[in-house]
């Protein structure tokens, strides 16, 4: 599709910067989506695994079964903190609204019906980046909520 998209719209800056946003949020979303769900499995299988292994006679006591449950905790730590499932939809979610956004742009559609194509741009840039600045405020709150609860557990520690 991106062949019938003339040249002087795939060269221009709000063209540019839509494709380079739908990109950073693709990729994103993929890594975000891996984490979660890697580290999501690891916990099943590992927390699965302790009650069996808990009365299993294993060489070294139960030392292994203590490092799962170690390794359970740590991994479940670092999902909350770096929000790898809420981050995979978010992203995706941007990713999808850009996508809708240039499919309207091309199609002539939807808020870009009956505009000459500067004007076409014009509201395509203003569209791009409300979803930029959305998606950023969000981001903002939440990290914002992050450190709150932090500083929060800091203070009764």
């Amino acid at each position: 599709m991106a062949e019938d998209i003339p040249q002087d719209i795939k060269s221009n800056p709000v063209w540019l910067r839509l494709d380079g946003q739908l990109q950073w949020y693709d990729n994103k979303s993929r890594s975000n989506q891996r984490w979660y769900r890697g580290l999501t499995i690891l916990q099943i299988v590992l927390a699965t695994s302790i009650p069996g292994l808990a009365f299993a006679p294993l060489p070294g006591g139960p030392w292994p079964t203590a490092v799962m449950g170690f390794v359970v905790a740590v991994s479940q730590a670092i999902a909350q903190l770096y929000q790898f499932g809420p981050l995979w939809i978010e992203y995706r979610t941007a990713n999808e609204l850009l996508k809708a956004e240039r499919t309207l742009f091309l199609a002539g559609s939807g808020p870009y019906r009956d505009l000459d194509r500067d004007e076409a741009l014009r509201l395509l840039a203003e569209q791009v980046e409300g979803h930029v600045a959305k998606e950023h405020e969000r981001w903002v709150r939440k990290a914002r909520r992050v450190e709150r609860r932090a500083a929060a557990g800091e203070e009764h520690a």
